[in-house]
């Protein structure tokens, strides 16, 4: 599923909805022409209706059917992590590596899910985001040592309030590129003037690549290159 794609066509159609409906006004008079033109409103009125019904319904389809998708392969992945604490698996570590990875995507497909209803599924409390960044980390720590990279992680306090699901998922996809694209070295991560800072020794992105580093889909000429 293009899910961006589909964002994009729900908005389109929501606003259509409040063109026809800013445009297209009932007419004052009586007579012919008057009826022909409320008629022509009806039929739009009709058919916005319906259209505004079926895509809500394809998209409650679409999100029902992914999401069970999501939530039943987590029983094979889980079954494939029992088998791998075999010790007579060879490459044990890096099909432990690859296991979490396709994890990762799919915690990821489930995220973007949600996002059409993300004001429904925040929880709004005060966080030390020290902890959070952590937990980020700890869940990466098999390619931190897969990769032989070192971590600097400084001790900060610093308490504010956020969604602390929503913030450590963004935390693990920083760090996951991080460590993706950072072949020896380290990564260090602080807190300064209240900004989060996650650095690294990696491939970097060039100058001419940084305006459109929030497009979809767009990966930069390192990026092409590390590939």
């Amino acid at each position: 599923m293009d899910f961006y794609k589909y964002i994009k066509e729900y908005k389109d159609l929501y606003e259509c909805r409040l063109w026809i409906g800013d445009t297209l006004k009932k007419p004052s008079h009586q007579g012919l022409k008057a009826r022909m033109y409320g008629e022509i409103l009806e039929i739009l009125w009709k058919g916005q209706r319906e259209l505004i019904f079926q895509k809500r319904w394809e998209e409650k389809e679409r999100e029902d059917y992914y999401t069970l998708w999501g939530h039943q392969i987590k029983t094979p992945i889980a079954a494939i992590y029992l088998l791998l604490q075999r010790e007579e698996i060879r490459n044990r570590m890096e099909l432990r590596e690859q296991v979490f990875l396709v994890e990762q995507y799919v915690d990821m497909v489930l995220q973007y899910l949600r996002l059409h209803s993300i004001s429904s599924d925040l929880l709004f409390k005060k966080y030390d985001i020290y902890e959070i960044v952590k937990k980020a980390v700890k869940k990466q720590k098999v390619f931190f040592i897969q990769k032989n990279l070192t971590l600097k992680l400084q001790e900060f306090s610093y308490v504010m309030v956020t969604d602390e699901k929503w913030l450590l998922w963004v935390l693990e996809q920083v760090i996951l590129n991080a460590v993706k694209y950072t072949e020896r070295g380290r990564i260090e991560i602080c807190m300064e003037d209240g900004i989060l800072k996650i650095s690294d020794t990696g491939i970097g992105i060039r100058t001419e690549d940084l305006p459109r580093i929030f497009e979809r889909g767009f990966t930069g000429y390192n990026g092409r290159e590390h590939k």
